[in-house]
């Protein structure tokens, strides 16, 4: 595998390999996201698990988490794919976000197996890559899942147990970091562009000032499980720079960048308040080690380059993080919102609020509805920030159908499309 350089500005990517080394060990695990992949009684669910090794006990899977104690390997996500019915019969429940196992992987299938890929801890991120079985699990009452014992992986019924409390306690982002966030952001000019970056299946969007970034909105790059869709080079970040992030949700293929580019990790983070799994809590406690983390507890806010204000929506923390509309010196209001659906942006995006937009979720499925109407006047555009061969099929076609629909102009994708190669946008 070859190394990375100490410098992101043109660094290669790490080339992402099959270990063949599945770890066996059990690990303390919180569903991070589940998206279903096509309809109708075959389609399947993808689900991601945040881990941390359990086989040490549970204060010290705790310190791990919080005092950066034991070693990288001891973090990994896990991956699978299977239909949602077959979930629910394996782990006695439904596939849904938030909810904590206790977790056993193999590298052999032994009794009741869901097969997954894992992606190890490494030092440049989640980029070790094998495949084995989850061949047990155990799901843990937290303040996220509350209800009455469900079934077990393989089993008929298992008595639950409650999620550590030490590791529920590392995993709170509310405990951590100043109540600064604003503050952060006050003396930030106006931008003359916003950039979206080629990542591959991921989103790193930066506002720039001739050619100078100033700030940027979330700073993904792929995990190895769409390792087919990245880039032969990490984007160019100045290496001592300390532009500040803006971060809308916590999921990896918005932040795992800073495991990547370490002047991505020297500026000050404005982060939503919303529940972590471990490796995503291990990373914001080391910001808050640095005081770099800021935990936006506001309504919308104002600032020199736009609009800073909190989703709400029932789409889990997808639509309860952050959004914001930027305006350029040029006139131009961009909206860049994450994974957020529209129909969860608050009051500053109503009423024609913005003529351009970095599209929601990588250009996931959206109904026409959903989608605000684009602004009569001027040039209307949106960008679609993907990667070819993503796990996830995105873009989806009725998401395109329904921008047109809503009357916004052609999408520039940073795939490429055509005779288009792929590489950063404007909006």
């Amino acid at each position: 595998m070859r190394r990375n350089q100490d410098s992101a500005r043109g660094c290669p990517f790490f080339f992402f390999f099959d270990s063949g080394d599945f770890p066996r060990r059990r690990g303390f695990a919180r569903l991070s996201r589940a998206d279903q992949i096509g309809s109708g009684r075959l389609a399947r669910t993808t689900v991601e698990f945040d881990t941390v090794d359990s086989e040490a006990g549970e204060a010290v899977a705790a310190r791990r988490v919080a005092k950066r104690a034991g070693p990288r390997r001891a973090f990994g996500l896990a991956r699978a794919m299977t239909t949602a019915g077959r979930f629910e019969d394996e782990f006695g429940s439904p596939p849904l976000v938030g909810i904590w196992y206790e977790l056993t992987f193999s590298p052999d299938a032994s009794g009741a197996r869901i097969p997954c890929w894992f992606a190890e801890l490494t030092a440049t991120g989640y980029t070790s890559l094998s495949r084995g079985y989850i061949t047990a699990a155990v799901r843990l009452i937290s303040e996220d899942d509350p209800e009455p014992p469900p079934r077990s992986l393989g089993a008929a019924a298992a008595p639950r147990r409650q999620l550590p409390s030490e590791l529920a306690a590392a995993c709170n982002v509310s405990n951590l970091g100043g109540g600064q966030a604003a503050e952060r952001l006050n003396n930030l000019p106006a931008g003359s562009a916003i950039r979206v970056r080629d990542v591959g299946q991921a989103n790193f969007v930066t506002l720039e000032l001739g050619g100078k970034p100033l700030l940027h909105f979330d700073v993904g790059t792929p995990t190895a499980f769409n390792k087919r869709s990245a880039p032969l080079t990490l984007p160019s970040v100045p290496e001592r720079a300390r532009t500040p992030v803006v971060l809308t949700h916590w999921d990896w293929d918005h932040l795992h960048g800073a495991l990547q580019i370490p002047s991505l990790r020297r500026g000050p983070w404005i982060v939503p308040d919303q529940p972590l799994g471990p490796g995503a809590a291990r990373l914001a406690h080391q910001l808050a080690r640095k005081g770099l983390l800021n935990v936006w507890h506001g309504g919308a806010q104002g600032f020199g380059f736009g609009t800073v204000a909190p989703c709400s929506g029932p789409g889990g923390r997808n639509d309860n993080g952050l959004a914001l509309i930027v305006s350029l010196l040029n006139g131009r209001r961009i909206a860049v919102v994450g994974d957020a659906a529209y129909s969860a942006l608050s009051a500053p995006f109503h009423n024609g609020a913005f003529d351009g937009l970095v599209a929601t979720h990588h250009g996931a499925r959206l109904r026409s509805g959903d989608i605000p109407l684009a602004p009569s006047v001027g040039s209307p555009a949106y960008v679609v920030s993907y990667g070819v061969g993503n796990v996830y099929g995105h873009p989806h076609p009725e998401a395109l159908r329904a921008y047109k629909v809503g009357e916004w102009g052609e999408p520039r994708f940073t795939a490429g499309r055509g005779r288009t190669r792929r590489g950063d946008r404007y909006a």
